[in-house]
């Protein structure tokens, strides 16, 4: 748990001084209507429209196109792909009516979202009233 912490806390002093405009600079990786409200990392976004970017390497950055403070930066590890995507996705883990980011697949480059302390806790919680039913759900999205 501290070492996560750590993490996070690593993460957001590094993002702080690379600043805002190297951020914006980096290739999106994919555009995705996301019509449910999700956490990515321990953040929590409202259903919308994002695009997704690598803002350094193994940390993303989800950006509601609408309401540009609406954005979250998580870290990633990258994925093996045995050949290029066709489209792009995003997976999610659902416990209930809660979603969590799990994965990111793009024609470039493939992502698996660590679980976050939320989504470890609410799996707690449920496990310790029966067994979690965790349910992936695919958003299928555009490519750039």
């Amino acid at each position: 748990m501290k070492m996560q912490a750590l993490k996070g806390l690593a993460v957001a002093a590094f993002i702080v001084m690379l600043g805002a405009s190297s951020a914006k600079a980096s290739t999106p990786l994919l555009r995705a209507d996301i019509p449910f409200d999700f956490m990515a990392g321990n953040t929590m976004l409202p259903a919308g429209t994002y695009t997704i970017t690598e803002a350094t390497p193994g940390v993303l950055q989800i950006r509601n196109e609408k309401l540009g403070s609406d954005a979250a930066f998580v870290l990633a590890n990258s994925l093996e792909t045995p050949k290029p995507q066709d489209s792009g996705k995003l997976i999610f883990n659902r416990y209930g009516d809660t979603y969590f980011l799990n994965q990111l697949w793009s024609d470039i480059s493939s992502y698996s979202v660590p679980m976050s302390q939320s989504e470890i806790s609410l799996s707690n919680e449920l496990a310790a009233e029966n067994p979690p039913d965790v349910k992936p759900v695919v958003v299928v999205v555009s490519l750039r």
